[in-house]
């Protein structure tokens, strides 16, 4: 049975039935079933009628051109004389040489089919390259014969014009038809996995199918060991390049062709997971790895890596073969290290996103290895610097680079309360909240334990910032105002205008949610102004968004719409996507309460468009929230039941009580409107339950008026 090849298949056919002496070249990397293919093209109907006569002989163990002359005498039924250990030399040549000829007349008798499978073996390991050259001209030479071979790689063996038929990887759809199809039921999530992770190799997803069906292990085991273990695992007992993927990554790697240096850019390339382009990574690695770029192209052509969108890339269970089995010096993983240093200076977003994953595996390489040494602290500001970039640029970095930095701060205090205090900014970043609490109260003792603390008084009062900034997100607002007050202080002290213009703007979006409307002008007013003494636009728009949604609060409609043009206008030059998508979420806001609910819906859809594209959860959250609101005003009854779900489903997600409390005091507002009274009472009473437990009074006290109404318009109700 061959799954996903049908193009394959039928290109095959093609050439084989509509060419008088087709040459036929099956390629790709091992384990892609090129064997199984070229067998099912042997014994097609159409294929049997056209050639009668067929040969397969597996070149397997054929390791020059005399054991090739022998395999196919033997598959012939030519009779063979065995040569003795002290044989006439001369007498045997001359025997080889009859066995030639008798070869090469029974090719030319009649029309007839060969197919060497396994070329490889023979053209990697062979002395006699020029010898087997010229068999392949002559095979060439026979007009009735159709020649196909199977060959790891991508470009065929001599100089004959063969027809390519290169094998990719399958599709995960294909996949899993084929672990159904010998397991007789659909992958459980740990099997999904581990067919994800053999990234389309058909001999890795048959063998893995195959454990599964034997049932000795059960699926949680299997993934458990790949995740320890890699490629090893993936086997049914017996050695052999069918029976073990290991073994037959390794045919590869060790050909006799894979110099040292070619291992050595597989290395490098293995720790690459995004690939790699023309450009300066590449023209860096020249530097560090010998005739990189030229090993590279050879890696190509033997199929290690694929040229996909001009980036060549690994398959990642031979990346993972490669990481385990291969080896660089310290010196090697030191220098690429110290190369994705350098290109971070001055990189663009674009750049950034593009390398990301790549630098992440190399840095993350680096701490394993400690490749640094005794300087091992370069590469933990090296951690540090990436993933300033990456918060910076707001994508997503990952807190296990962060923990294996942490393996190499040994006592230096500093490192330690840098590497808690960004760790606490990732995990507030993924809405784990009390995580970034913990993790900046450990950067706060960190930095106090330090003997020269004094020397990072800045990132010290930035840490209070932060958790003042937790804190109030996770509607602990007492406590988040107290750090936030320390925070200005020690801003102040330092003439710090940029740290006390966040501490102002912080303090007027906790004093908005508080409902300290006057409160919040005040701090916004001051940030701003403070924002504009320094040049800060990126500053000046946010303050503006917070005053534009005090204004609507305020019903101060000019002035919020003139403040939230601005914030946009700002926000667009200096391209930041989230501030544009904050911007038309509160012209959304405004223009509901404005009663403009054509516009109010444009921009709340375009916000909740960009809060998608860059997935930022709370925005969403907020989004649908306000959508959902404004369908009810719209009497859209049915929409804004179904918006107000979505929203509460992402304020629980991140844990947001302040969200989930409004949202569920706007269903309950909602049901009432549609007259049902039931379901209202019981959605704001779970409302009242969360203001209670972030402490809003304001809140509490709303709810409590609603409840009451509702249970009044209940009772008249039953007294009808």
């Amino acid at each position: 049975m061959v799954i996903g090849r049908d193009m394959e298949i039928k290109e095959t056919l093609e050439a084989l039935l509509n060419n008088s002496h087709p040459r036929i070249a099956i390629m790709g990397f091992g384990g892609m079933g090129k064997t199984t293919l070229a067998s099912k093209a042997f014994h097609n109907d159409k294929v049997q009628e056209k050639y009668r006569t067929r040969y397969f002989i597996s070149c397997e163990g054929v390791l020059n051109v005399d054991q090739l002359w022998t395999k196919m005498a033997i598959a012939f039924l030519l009779k063979i004389q065995p040569s003795s250990p002290g044989g006439n030399r001369f007498a045997e040549a001359q025997e080889m040489i009859q066995i030639q000829n008798q070869i090469l007349s029974l090719l030319k008798e009649k029309p007839m089919l060969l197919c060497l499978d396994s070329f490889e073996t023979l053209w990697d390991s062979t002395k006699g390259f020029d010898e087997l050259q010229e068999v392949l001209k002559r095979l060439n030479q026979i007009s009735t014969l159709g020649l196909v071979i199977t060959m790891r790689g991508i470009q065929g063996p001599g100089l004959i014009n063969w027809k390519i038929v290169l094998l990719d990887q399958l599709t995960l759809n294909d996949s899993i038809y084929i672990f159904k199809s010998v397991t007789s039921k659909d992958p459980d999530e740990n099997s999904l996995y581990i067919l994800q992770e053999l990234a389309g190799i058909p001999l890795a997803i048959h063998l893995f199918a195959a454990m599964v069906k034997d049932g000795y292990e059960d699926t949680e085991s299997i993934r458990s060991r790949w995740k320890t273990d890699g490629t090893s695992i993936i086997e049914r007992g017996e050695e052999g390049r069918l029976s073990q993927l290991d073994f037959s990554i390794r045919l590869s790697v060790d050909s006799p062709r894979m110099t040292s240096e070619r291992k050595k850019a597989l290395f490098v390339l293995a720790y690459l997971p995004s690939g790699l382009k023309n450009g300066p990574v590449l023209e860096g690695l020249n530097t560090i790895v010998p005739n990189f770029q030229s090993n590279l192209h050879e890696l190509h052509r033997r199929a290690f890596v694929s040229l996909n969108f001009g980036r060549y890339i690994m398959l990642p269970p031979v990346a993972r073969y490669c990481k385990e089995h291969l080896k660089v010096s310290k010196e090697v993983g030191a220098r690429l290290c110290r190369q994705f240093s350098e290109f971070l200076n001055g990189c663009t977003m674009d750049q950034l996103k593009e390398e990301s994953t790549n630098i992440s595996s190399i840095l993350m390489f680096g701490c394993q290895q400690n490749v640094y040494e005794k300087h091992s602290e370069h590469l933990v500001e090296t951690c540090l610097k990436y993933t300033r970039c990456l918060l910076d640029y707001r994508l997503q970095p990952d807190q296990e680079l962060i923990h294996a930095a942490f393996q190499l701060t040994s006592e230096n205090y500093l490192l330690k309360a840098s590497l808690w205090k960004i760790l606490g900014e990732i995990q507030y970043q993924q809405y784990m909240i009390d995580e970034a609490i913990a993790s900046f109260e450990k950067a706060l003792n960190s930095y106090k334990a330090a003997e020269n603390w004094n020397t990072a008084r800045s990132e010290y009062a930035n840490t209070f910032l932060w958790l003042g900034r937790a804190y109030s997100f996770a509607d602990k607002f007492s406590e988040a105002e107290f750090f936030l007050k320390k925070t200005l202080v020690e801003f102040q002290q330092q003439n710090d205008g940029k740290g006390e213009a966040s501490t102002f703007e912080e303090l007027g979006n906790l004093y908005y949610m508080r409902d300290r409307l006057s409160d919040a002008q005040e701090a916004s007013s001051n940030a701003l102004a403070l924002y504009e003494k320094i040049q800060n636009r990126l500053g000046q728009a946010t303050s503006f968004i917070i005053l534009g949604d005090l204004y609507t609060r305020m019903y101060k409609f000019s002035d919020a719409q003139e403040a939230l043009y601005k914030a946009f206008i700002f926000f667009e030059e200096v391209s930041d996507p989230l501030g544009l998508a904050h911007s038309l979420s509160s012209l959304g806001n405004l223009y509901m309460r404005m009663c403009r609910f054509e516009d109010a819906q444009e921009a709340l859809h375009k916000a909740l468009a960009v809060y998608e594209y860059i997935q930022n959860r709370l925005g969403l959250a907020n989004s649908y929230q306000s959508l959902g609101v404004l369908y009810r005003r719209m009497d859209r009854f049915k929409d804004a039941q179904e918006t107000l779900h979505k929203a509460l489903v992402s304020f629980e997600k991140i844990q947001n009580k302040f969200g989930l409390a409004h949202s569920l005091e706007d269903l309950g507002d909602l049901y009432v409107r549609m007259h049902r009274l039931e379901d209202a009472r019981e959605a704001l009473g779970k409302a009242l339950v969360f203001y209670k437990e972030i402490q809003d009074e304001l809140g509490q006290a709303t709810c409590l008026r609603k409840l009451e109404e509702i249970c009044m318009s209940m009772d008249k109700k039953r007294q009808v």
